[in-house]
């Protein structure tokens, strides 16, 4: 029995998902992706299984992994320029997508093909809401009088991207969340610019807490903060990183750790970090769930158990 770790070197949760492996008796494969072109393998499309050889040298049989943990859901796009080296690149992952198929068998976090549908904020919204989740009132366009309008109706209104970007831009760790007041010039030339780029335009919420939800198969572990003791991560919770702020447990309730459930399950997913927010009246809005999202952060706080329940559901145990 063991584990297959798809991620790169530097992924920060590798180490704690080696050691829970480690503790539990469990052997771990780890697979760069960027190395997989310099990996051998050896599979036949009539085998439901194949041999993989790391560039180490150590081998490995498909057939002894029960689960697959993946990090990212796509490939890296290849910054390769010799043709040839290029083209054996786009060759092995070519392979590789045929290799995922024939390992349905096993549990994988996250399926392949549930993150090539879900793994769109936008799509993401529509289900939440046909399952009853509150979303903030939000739209999508590139016409500047629109979104003009928009926010002249609610009167403050957050600004966000819509996709992470490629390699290159990480618009999630680039682009942060912005406010905009409909008393404020600046704001509303600013919106003269969304003919150039399909721009995501929010209801602002006044939240007291911001939470990140952990669902691994039916656990959820969720933690929280108060971004408003501190302008800085006020507006984008991510900042809360650059304050003297911490994540703690929280209790959300029954009610709605189902419904995150549900949610989870409902794309497809055996794991999921979700970001909600709990505004003054304590009302619950649903804004995203991360397909592979960190939770590291969460586990150091809080103590929750969450690389060890990541891993024993990798191994089939619920």
């Amino acid at each position: 029995m063991s584990i297959l770790l798809v991620a790169e070197d530097d992924e920060p949760n590798l180490p704690g998902l080696n050691r829970a492996c480690e503790w539990a008796g469990i052997e771990s494969v780890t697979l760069n992706p960027y190395l997989l072109s310099k990996s051998t393998i050896s599979w036949s499309p009539w085998d439901s299984g194949f041999l993989l050889t790391l560039p180490t040298g150590a081998s490995h049989l498909s057939h002894e992994w029960t689960g697959i943990w993946a990090r990212r859901s796509k490939w890296p796009t290849l910054d390769i320029n010799h043709v040839g080296e290029r083209f054996a690149a786009i060759e092995s992952i070519y392979l590789w997508n045929a290799l995922v198929s024939s390992l349905s068998d096993v549990c994988w976090m996250n399926p392949a093909a549930s993150i090539t549908k879900w793994d769109n904020r936008l799509i993401q919204m529509k289900l939440a809401r046909s399952l009853g989740w509150q979303v903030p009132e939000t739209i999508v366009c590139t016409d500047p009088d629109i979104a003009k309008q928009f926010l002249a109706q609610h009167g403050e209104i957050v600004v966000k991207h819509l996709s992470a970007g490629g390699n290159t831009e990480r618009a999630d760790r680039l682009l942060f969340t912005k406010m905009l007041k409909s008393n404020d010039d600046y704001a509303r030339d600013a919106l003269n610019h969304v003919i150039w780029c399909p721009t995501l335009l929010q209801k602002s919420i006044r939240k007291v807490v911001e939470v990140r939800a952990i669902v691994v198969n039916d656990r959820v572990f969720s933690a929280g903060i108060q971004p408003l003791k501190d302008s800085r991560s006020e507006v984008d919770g991510r900042l809360w990183i650059d304050t003297k702020l911490r994540f703690s447990r929280i209790d959300l309730g029954n009610a709605i750790e189902r419904k995150l459930i549900e949610l989870t399950q409902a794309m497809g997913f055996t794991y999921g970090a979700a970001d909600l927010m709990i505004d003054e009246k304590e009302d619950i809005y649903f804004l995203e769930l991360n397909c592979s999202g960190q939770w590291g952060f969460v586990e150091q706080v809080t103590g929750y158990p969450i690389t060890e329940k990541i891993i024993f559901s990798l191994c089939g145990h619920e």
